[in-house]
Parts: structure tokens; C-alpha cells; sequence
């Protein structure tokens, strides 16, 4: 009888083990079964164009005057053909929006001259505080006078050297976009677009030197905005160290720079 029972305790945990056994397995494939496969991040790429992507961009990408576009990295290198023909750096996606940097920048540039009507007027509406978007700081300007019973002056770009660089972006020589559809559209950034470019300095600059374009150094470069406490007194980011917004009097063009940027 003991010999019997021993027999039936056996085959009873047999059966126990191999209902176990089955019931993991069972799960584990249930577990399977209700877990989709990751889906790879790819973007569609083109052919017969000087990049490999079309938009949407992501930052990173070097955008060529066709519309497409590569993803910058240190590995990468770029044709003459792609060098003739890159226009911009994305630095920023945001809400569907890519904003690009031009490859060219302006050297010894006033943000206006002492004659400019702007210079001794206060214009709140391109105060730092209150402004993160550049594209309409001159019509902001024009406004200002026009509401301040001053003559707009802003007809004449002369006067607003750096506004009339980026206005007219496409005169200046490297710039590639002359007779593309990114020949207009470019504006002078707030500090706001102008910090977002360096925070990606590094990246940017790495992408700017593949396209032999003016690299983002040690350097004050002019705001579209004005200082909200002095009215002759407009802002700059300093492309150093980290990156802190100053002040000076706007027909002050020593050591300013000016770049361009356009939403893509």
C-alpha cells in the first residue's frame, strides 16, 4: 500500500507540474499576444533630390533649396553639390513648425541708426517679457511711431541695419536662396529665438561648418527686441559662456552681429 501511494503521490505532482508548466505557457503567449510590436521612427525618403528626407524636419536636418533634407552628424560629410545648395540649419520643431537658421551672418551691424525715428522711442510691444516671436517686430515698430504721431521711417531699411539684413537675406552673398521658395520670409530673431539657438550651439555650428557657413562664436548678436526700461537701448544674446541677454544703445555697431532666421 505504502509502495502504491508513493506511485499516486508521484503521478499526482506530475500532473501538477505539467498543469503549471501549461498554464505559463498559456500565459506567456496570451502576454504575447496582447503586446503590439514596437513600430521603428522612420521618415520617408526621397529620391533624385540633393537631401534624402522631405518635411517634415527635425532638428538637426541641413535644408537644401529643393525642400529636402539630411540630419546632420559628426560622421557626416556633404557633396560640393550639397554645399552649393544647403540654405538652412533646423535648430527648432515646434507645433508642426521647423525654424531655420541662415548660413549667413552680419558683422558690425547697428539694430538702427541714431537718425532711425525708433531710436529714442519706446516700443512695448517688442519688449523681451512679452515677445517670442520676431517675424512682425518691424510692422511692430511702424506702429509704434505711426501711434506716437512720429513719421514711419521704416520704408527706409537703411536706417535699421540689422532688420534690413535679414529683410533682404537673399542679397548676401552665400546665402543659396536667391530664386528658391526661401528667398523671403527671413527676420531678425527676439532673444527668445535667439537662446533657443543656443542651446543647440554645438549641434548647429557642427552643421554650419559642414556647409562652409558663419558659425555662431564668442559673439553679441542683435534681438528684434527693445529694452523694456531704456527706449534707445535694444538687446543682445552673447553666444558665450551661457548665453546672457545684454543691453546697448542701438546704433552701437561695434562688435554686433545679426543672423536671419525663417520658419520652414
Amino acid at each position: 500500500m505504502q509502495k502504491f501511494s508513493k506511485i499516486l503521490s508521484l503521478a499526482a505532482l506530475a500532473c501538477v507540474l505539467s498543469y503549471s508548466l501549461t498554464f505559463c505557457e498559456n500565459q506567456n503567449q496570451n502576454q504575447s499576444h496582447n503586446q503590439n510590436p514596437p513600430v521603428p521612427a522612420t521618415r520617408p525618403e526621397v529620391s533624385g533630390k540633393i537631401g534624402i528626407y522631405e518635411s517634415p524636419y527635425e532638428t538637426g536636418d541641413i535644408l537644401f533649396s529643393d525642400g529636402s533634407a539630411i540630419p546632420y552628424s559628426t560622421e557626416l560629410t556633404l557633396t560640393a553639390a550639397q554645399k552649393e545648395n544647403a540654405v538652412a540649419i533646423i535648430y527648432k520643431v515646434s507645433n508642426s513648425t521647423a525654424y531655420g537658421t541662415g548660413l549667413v551672418h552680419k558683422e558690425t551691424v547697428a539694430w538702427c541708426l541714431s537718425s532711425a525715428n525708433a531710436h529714442n522711442t519706446d516700443i512695448t510691444t517688442i519688449h523681451d517679457s512679452v515677445d517670442t516671436d520676431g517675424s512682425d517686430n518691424l510692422t511692430q515698430i511702424r506702429q509704434a511711431l505711426i501711434a506716437a504721431g512720429k513719421q514711419n521711417d521704416t520704408g527706409t531699411l537703411s536706417k535699421y541695419p540689422a532688420f534690413e539684413f535679414a529683410v533682404k537675406y537673399a542679397n548676401q552673398t552665400g546665402t543659396h536662396v536667391r530664386g528658391t521658395d526661401y528667398e523671403t520670409g527671413w527676420y531678425l530673431p527676439t532673444t527668445a529665438e535667439l537662446r533657443d539657438i543656443f542651446r543647440v550651439k554645438t549641434m548647429v555650428n557642427g552643421a554650419l561648418g559642414l556647409c562652409e557657413g558663419d558659425l555662431f562664436g564668442g559673439d553679441y548678436f542683435w534681438s528684434s527686441n527693445q529694452d523694456s526700461s531704456k527706449a534707445e537701448k535694444a538687446l543682445l544674446v552673447g553666444f558665450y559662456s551661457s548665453g546672457n541677454t545684454y543691453y546697448d544703445t542701438k546704433s552701437d555697431d561695434r562688435y554686433k552681429f545679426a543672423c536671419a532666421i525663417r520658419q520652414f
